[in-house]
């Protein structure tokens, strides 16, 4: 998907991870910051999309964080969250390289209510891969080949049923 008129800005308080970011994602109107998420949201206007991948759960005080979106996302703006699915063999693999990592653990039905609970109305829930990233050993191995490998594995497991390991929520304001 392409936004050839938009101002995206990317942040991480990894200075590694940005940097990596910026070397690997390049795209013109693409921006990266190593900032605190709480200062960057203070230092915002208005935002039309926002979206938090596989981090609300990892930020402290999560709960201002999404006050300040919704304060500050714009009429018709949407938020996208990707958060772990607490059930799937992705997230047991995680919590075990990763023990105190997670600060907020919700299932699919509580982190619905916990947006909720914050002004956001749920537009939409999707599971989003259903491969295991963490602790698995065949994508360890496989080099430039993961995406592949990914893809293929990620389409059969969905379709035979399997857990996804992450939902994805669209939401918007109340």
């Amino acid at each position: 998907m392409s936004f050839p008129s938009s101002s995206v800005t990317g942040i991480d308080i990894s200075q590694e991870a940005v940097g990596h970011a910026s070397e690997n994602y390049v795209r013109e109107n693409l921006l990266y910051k190593a900032q605190d998420i709480h200062l960057f949201l203070d230092k915002l206007s208005s935002i039309d999309a926002y979206l938090l991948v596989n981090s609300i759960f990892l930020l402290p005080q999560p709960e201002q964080i999404l006050k300040k979106i919704h304060d500050k996302i714009s009429t018709g703006g949407k938020l996208g969250v990707i958060i772990p699915n607490i059930e799937s063999e992705n997230f047991r693999n995680f919590q075990q390289l990763e023990p105190e990592l997670n600060c907020l653990l919700l299932d699919r039905g509580q982190a619905q209510t916990f947006f909720e609970n914050a002004g956001f109305k749920t537009e939409a829930v999707k599971g989003l891969s259903f491969i295991h990233l963490y602790g698995n050993r065949t994508l360890e191995k496989l080099g430039k080949l993961r995406g592949l490998y990914t893809y293929a594995a990620d389409r059969v497991n969905h379709l035979i049923g399997k857990k996804p390991s992450y939902w994805g929520f669209i939401l918007s304001r109340q």
